[in-house]
């Protein structure tokens, strides 16, 4: 089975195992740059509600991946006296 897509306005082909390795070559990819940035990520997470990742992973090797950490803002009361 072959596999299209467009590309710069190129058709280009490859084989379903091919794809699939490159795939899975993207997601071990992400997951090691994940592992290295583990503890820059992790920096000070008092206020952070959650962190997302996002990935775009295409029939080639080419990985673009996205971490964003959201936060939640508190109110904080502080009478003066």
């Amino acid at each position: 089975m072959l596999l299209l897509w467009k590309e710069e306005g190129i058709m280009q082909e490859q084989s379903k195992t091919e794809v699939n390795e490159n795939v899975k070559k993207s997601i071990i990819a992400i997951g090691q740059e994940l592992i290295k940035r583990a503890d820059d990520i992790t920096n000070d997470l008092k206020f952070v509600d959650n962190i997302e990742i996002y990935a775009k992973l295409t029939p080639d090797e080419i990985t673009n991946f996205d971490i964003k950490k959201n936060y939640m803002a508190t109110y904080e009361d502080k009478e003066e006296k």
